[in-house]
């Protein structure tokens, strides 16, 4: 009998919030039950939970007694001698897919191994088309700096864009206290009402000694794979604003609009491309609204113009 997509069951291979939120809603689109989701650790010996994320998502311990009747294992992140020899074993029982590997060796090694399906970061895909499309048109314009939070990955994926970007743009450091500020605020987001005690935990935890509040528009969780782009187009003729739009428009990725009304109210099928002009800045970029989370996902390359 052939299986219905209800009846697939899938496994999560490591620790990495944003892949694991944008796999899991793929799979619940797909229309597989949450109990045929499970999320596993290869570095922990019993089963553990992990605070940090919005769903208090439950680990269990990599053993191959818990993977039979599995179809699939999406591996995030790159891969130790101990876990391909454990997953040696598996490849003939049930696909395996490796996600963001960290290394070109690594990549090679895969695509040549049988039963392993190696799956390129499609953050670095999108933001490595657009830099390179920017680059052609604007070699001189730009000036760039990545802001990175610990809602997307962290140090690794903060180093894997550099690599991946590092001779297309020039790169600077972003500010340490933007980053204590981003922990702060996540860890505030777990917290219904905050206590005295709540807030010298949040600021042990983050090093953020400044005022802390909710206020997701000052302070908000960038998400790799949907970017935003802010520059200030004072000066820019309304030609160079039309040569930007026709670059994103001719992207496969995107599903262009002009403005943002009402993005939050509509299920897109894409991330949606805008560009808004707002006093003497203008941002354009791309945002998707995930209507499962209720939030707008987004990334951000903060750009400087003429400096």
């Amino acid at each position: 009998m052939k299986k219905t997509r209800t009846e697939l069951k899938v496994a999560l291979l490591g620790k990495n919030q944003i892949l694991e939120d944008e796999l899991i809603n793929e799979f619940r689109n797909l229309g597989i039950e949450e109990k045929n989701i499970i999320s596993m650790d290869d570095q922990v010996s019993q089963i553990t939970f992990d605070i940090e994320d919005e769903e208090a998502r439950f680990y269990l311990p990599l053993e191959s007694e818990r993977l039979k009747g599995f179809d699939a294992l999406f591996v995030l992140g790159g891969l130790s001698q101990s876990r391909v020899d454990f997953l040696d074993n598996l490849r003939e029982k049930l696909k395996i897919f490796v996600i963001h590997s960290e290394s070109r060796a690594e990549e090679n090694f895969l695509k040549n191994r049988s039963g392993y399906f190696y799956i390129p970061s499609p953050e670095v895909m999108i933001i490595s088309e657009i830099l390179q499309n920017l680059k052609k048109q604007y070699p001189a314009n730009f000036h760039w700096s990545l802001y990175e939070s610990v809602s997307s990955k962290g140090k690794e994926g903060l180093k894997e864009l550099f690599d991946q970007t590092r001779d297309v743009l020039n790169f600077q450091t972003p500010d340490k206290n933007v980053f204590k500020k981003q922990i702060a605020f996540s860890l505030i987001l777990h917290k219904p009402n905050l206590s005295e005690e709540d807030e010298n935990e949040i600021r042990n935890r983050s090093g953020y000694q400044g005022i802390l509040y909710r206020n997701a528009i000052d302070v908000p969780l960038f998400y790799g794979t949907h970017i935003v782009f802010f520059a200030n187009f004072i000066n820019w003729e309304e030609k160079t604003r039309k040569e930007i739009e026709t670059i994103f428009k001719k992207s496969d990725f995107f599903e262009y609009k002009k403005d943002l009304s009402d993005l939050a109210n509509k299920d897109e099928s894409k991330p949606s491309l805008f560009i808004d002009t707002e006093k003497e800045k203008c941002l354009f970029g791309i945002v998707y609204y995930d209507t499962f989370k209720m939030t707008v996902k987004t990334a951000i390359l903060k750009l400087k113009n003429g400096e």
